[in-house]
């Protein structure tokens, strides 16, 4: 889990994160994969497509979750018998569900 350091007006302190837990800059992170991506974390800053008469266009993630799915697996057969599974499958996906914030 990485703690994010705050200055007296409530802003990061990248530079003192970075060098204190060892992280590297997030456009290096965002070229990885999602699933070797660190857990989200609340209040980080997504690229998202905006509108021209935007600047920028913040979302905050507020949540992650995982989930477990059964999956009905049916085999059919030529010969009239038909083998009915259910095969228990466990997905980790990092689905997170997205707040828009002020747009500046």
């Amino acid at each position: 889990m990485v703690v994010e350091l705050l200055d007296g007006k409530g802003n990061k302190s990248e530079s003192v994160r970075r060098r204190k837990y060892n992280i590297k800059k997030e456009k290096d992170q965002d070229l990885r994969p999602c699933f070797l991506l660190s857990l989200p974390r609340q209040g980080r800053s997504l690229w998202l497509p905006t509108l021209p008469s935007q600047q920028t266009n913040r979302y905050a993630v507020v949540g992650s979750m995982q989930m477990l799915f059964l999956l009905p697996a049916h085999i059919n057969h030529a010969n009239r018998y038909a083998v009915v599974g259910e095969i228990q499958a466990f997905f980790s996906s990092k689905l997170a569900s997205i707040m828009p914030t002020a747009t500046r």
